[in-house]
Order: structure tokens, then sequence, then C-alpha cells
């Protein structure tokens, strides 16, 4: 949608959400298996928020996208009808 049709369309709202890129996920996986490993005794569970440095609305991405791309790049909205008729052509139902 972004390439052929300038329109971000994921409805994330003017809330915004913290987006956190997929090798900053890896990386933190990686030094906490680490740390599992090398520890003398089992540690206990726990869980780790992983949240991205700035909380960004729909609006802000496609303003991101639009410096990237050198070109307009629109916000769709925060309907999620749209979002889910673009994914419903190519994800499985």
């Amino acid at each position: 949608m972004i390439l052929n049709h300038d329109v971000y369309r994921m409805p994330i709202g003017g809330k915004g959400v913290a987006m956190v890129d997929a090798r900053d996920i890896a990386e933190v996986a990686a030094i906490e298996l680490i740390r599992r490993d090398r520890a003398e005794t089992a540690l206990p569970i726990e869980t780790i928020n992983v949240v991205g440095p700035d909380t960004l609305t729909g609006e802000a991405v496609a303003a991101i996208w639009s410096e990237v791309l050198g070109r307009p790049i629109a916000y769709g909205d925060d309907d999620p009808g749209g979002f889910e008729a673009n994914m419903a052509t190519f994800m499985p139902k």
C-alpha cells in the first residue's frame, strides 16, 4: 500500500504505539539467552518489556515514510476496515 498507493493503512490511531525493530527484539533475546546459559543456577522466569524510544501515531508514521521515500504518504485512517480488507487480499482467512 505504501509503495504502490502512497497510503499507510495500519490503523494505529492518534494515541500511537511504541514500535520496536525486530533486530532489537532479537538482540534482547540473545543477550538474555546468553545470560541464562552462563548463570550458575537456574534463573526465575521473567517478562522483559521491550518498547521503542518514541510513541508514534499513524500520522507520524506516514510522515516518516514520506521523508524516507521523498514523496507524500497519507495516513489511511483509524478505521480497521480498510486495513482488514487490504490484509485479506494476501493473508489467509
